[in-house]
C-alpha cells in the first residue's frame, strides 16, 4: 500500500500537466516529482532504513506521470 501513494501522485500530476497544455516548464514538473517522491518517502517511514528509497519513490513518480501523459494524450481528440 505504500508504494500506492507515489504512483498516485504521479498519475495527478501528470494529469495536471496535460490539462495545462504543456504551459508547465520543466524545471517545475522536476521539482513536483522530487516534492511528491519526499513526501512519499517521509509519510510511508521508508527513510528510517535507508534514504536510497528516496531514489525509487522518484522513479515510481516519474513512471505515473508518464503514463498518466501517455493515457491523455491517446484519449485527446486529434484535429486535423
Amino acid at each position: 500500500m505504500a508504494e500506492a501513494l507515489p504512483i498516485l501522485t504521479g498519475l495527478a500530476l501528470g494529469a495536471l500537466v496535460a490539462l495545462c497544455r504543456g504551459r508547465v516548464p520543466p524545471w517545475a514538473i522536476a521539482s513536483m516529482v522530487c516534492l511528491f517522491a519526499a513526501a512519499a518517502t517521509l509519510a510511508s517511514g521508508e527513510f528510517r532504513m535507508s534514504w536510497t528509497y528516496l531514489v525509487v519513490d522518484a522513479a515510481q513518480v516519474l513512471s505515473g506521470f508518464a503514463v498518466s501523459l501517455g493515457i491523455l494524450a491517446r484519449l485527446r481528440p486529434r484535429t486535423f
